[in-house]
Formats: structure tokens, C-alpha cells, sequence
């Protein structure tokens, strides 16, 4: 089974309820050892990527992370791809509880048709900003606890 067909295998109905129970759900491993090693490899290849953030530099804590240079390398387009849909979905679901009119479309493609033009405080497109974990194209290391005693880990790397 490729990693789409492991994605689109998941329970997503728990998915669903743990996240609105919990706030969050997990999904068990979706990649190898082996993939993880060799995206963790990458890190150090700064030909990967367009830009390195340093946290502290502007008040976010310590650690660091990257964005990646397009095109992405398969394993992250093809993560980003099958997750969006069901993590979208939630999102709306979530925006709809709340209140909040925003809906997510369905399709990555017509999300990062609404990204376009928006850029974060560092000039980059941000499509995080919008749905964090429906879009993994950086690799976050974060080596210490956010000032607010949480930690945070959208893709950890070591």
C-alpha cells in the first residue's frame, strides 16, 4: 500500500471524533523509518530549501525550521495531498460549531488558489497560517517549549 492508500486508509471517522473530543488525534506512523531518516538527512541540505527561520530572532521561542524549495520533494507533496481533503473537512466542521463563516475547499488546489498573494511575516507564503496541519511543506525542529509551556510539533525532524 503507497502512502495516499495508507492516508485514505485511516479511521477517519475517529479521527473526526477524537479531534472534537480532544482537540487533536493521532493517526499512528505513516512513514517508515527509513523516510524519516532521509527527510532528516535533508535537513543540513540547505539546496532544499527557500528560507531557514531562526525563532528566536523574532520572539517565537527557540528553534528553528525551514520552508522547502518547489517543486516539494514527493513524500511532502504526496502527504500534503492526501491529507488536506479529511483535515479540511474537519476544519470546516470546526469553523461551523463555532460560528466562524470560513470554509475550507475540499481540493489543495483551490486552497492554495486562496493563498496566493498571502505572505507571512517573513514574505513567504504562509498556507499554514491557514490550516497548519493540512499542509506540512516545512520541517519544523523545535528544541524547547514555546514560552507559553507548550510544546509544538507539526513535522519533527530528529
Amino acid at each position: 500500500m503507497d502512502l495516499a492508500e495508507t492516508i485514505a486508509s485511516l479511521d477517519w471517522p475517529r479521527i473526526r471524533t477524537q479531534t472534537a473530543e480532544s482537540g487533536y488525534a493521532t493517526t499512528g506512523p505513516l512513514l517508515s523509518v527509513e523516510q524519516c531518516k532521509d527527510l532528516a538527512a535533508g535537513y543540513e541540505d540547505p539546496s532544499q530549501f527557500r528560507s531557514r527561520i531562526i525563532m528566536s530572532r523574532h520572539g517565537f521561542g527557540r528553534g528553528e525550521y525551514q520552508y522547502y524549495n518547489y517543486p516539494l520533494p514527493p513524500l511532502i507533496q504526496t502527504l500534503r495531498e492526501a491529507l488536506y481533503p479529511q483535515l479540511a473537512g474537519i476544519a470546516n466542521e470546526w469553523n461551523e460549531s463555532l460560528g466562524i463563516a470560513t470554509r475550507f475547499p475540499l481540493k489543495h488546489s483551490q486552497f492554495q488558489q486562496l493563498c496566493r498573494g498571502r505572505q507571512d511575516i517573513y514574505g513567504h507564503l504562509d498556507e499554514n497560517a491557514f490550516l497548519a496541519a493540512a499542509d506540512p511543506h516545512f520541517v519544523r525542529r523545535l528544541v524547547e517549549n514555546l514560552p507559553n509551556g507548550r510544546s509544538l510539533w507539526l513535522f519533527e525532524t530528529r
